[in-house]
């Protein structure tokens, strides 16, 4: 009995033991605001209210949304699956490093909807999604095996409403948003409008310092650009705002700006309907442009719009 007690003992100390070694599981994911899965390492933001656009200007805009959201272009089922998620969607947040002509690299799509029929794994192709892993708080993660740079690599699911989609080079940043609850800083377009955009300016200038290298200098001073687009019955307005730390850069993008809409007057029909209806102010450090489009400018700019995405 004596022996039998003091193996009982050891028993007792080796589970207590291991008990301490043993480190809790991490907490679940809490995300209180989609945006805030965005890595803060990704210079660019636009976040698109799908469902008012389609409800304002109908299912043919789409397939502007989706000739220009390219992030998946040699990569047929990783096209399909964003292209699926985003019709299901009714709101989407595109964050994205810019790369040459400003189209997306390494990139982030937050798609919040309704996704209870998306199944990645049936998007396999030749580099098929590994099985579900239960992050708790009804959050999954899946992987991929080695896509290519700007293809979905990483997939998250929050139940059946919320999707962030991320390229190969935004893993560990993304992890850290949502699994390790550390989301650093990151761009954030405004809450508000049927569009919203927030840009790194600095980032701006490295892409337009080969065609317009004036241009690229005053942006490389400034700090972000941001904007939105909003639709009412009445037409579309848009603003934006290049915030700089002195009020001469301001004055002097505002001065380029009105030179460059000039010249877009003899461009093609868009350009020319923009450039005629923008207004450029500056308000102390900030340059600011709107645009007004009435209902019936606003119904040609969207048929002009449809027919610039077709092939």
């Amino acid at each position: 009995m004596a022996r039998v007690s003091w193996v009982a003992m050891f028993a007792v100390i080796g589970m207590v033991a291991c008990a301490r070694e043993r480190r809790p599981p991490p907490p679940a994911p809490q995300v209180y605001r989609p945006a805030d899965t965005i890595p803060g390492d990704l210079d660019a933001v636009i976040r698109i209210d799908i469902g008012r656009i389609r409800a304002r200007l109908g299912e043919q805009i789409m397939d502007s949304v989706r000739a220009r959201m390219q992030l998946a272009s040699d990569d047929p089922p990783g096209e399909r699956l964003l292209y699926d998620a985003l019709d299901r969607a009714d709101t989407v947040w595109l964050a994205f490093r810019p790369g040459p002509d400003f189209a997306p690299t390494d990139n982030v799509v937050v798609l919040r909807g309704a996704f209870s029929d998306i199944r990645p794994r049936h998007y396999a192709g030749a580099a098929p999604w590994g099985p579900p892993v239960d992050l708790g708080g009804d959050w999954r993660r899946l992987d991929r095996e080695a896509p290519k740079r700007s293809a979905p690599a990483r997939v998250y699911f929050r139940s059946t409403d919320l999707v962030v989609v991320c390229s190969e080079a935004e893993i560990d940043s993304v992890e850290r948003s949502i699994e390790l609850q550390r989301g650093d800083p990151h761009v954030d377009p405004p809450d508000r409008g049927a569009v919203a955009v927030e840009v790194r300016l600095p980032t701006i200038a490295n892409v337009t310092a080969g065609r317009v290298p004036r241009l690229a200098a005053l942006l490389a001073q400034g700090r972000k650009l941001r904007g939105s687009a909003d639709l009412d019955a009445s037409g579309l307005d848009v603003e934006v705002e290049a915030l700089f730390g002195v009020a001469a850069d301001a004055e002097a993008l505002a001065d380029l700006t009105r030179d460059l809409l000039q010249r877009y007057q003899a461009g093609g029909p868009i350009a020319r309907l923009l450039a005629t209806r923008v207004k450029v102010s500056v308000s102390d450090a900030t340059a600011v442009a709107t645009l007004r489009l009435n209902d019936a400018e606003l119904a040609v700019f969207s048929k002009l719009l449809g027919k610039s995405a077709e092939p």
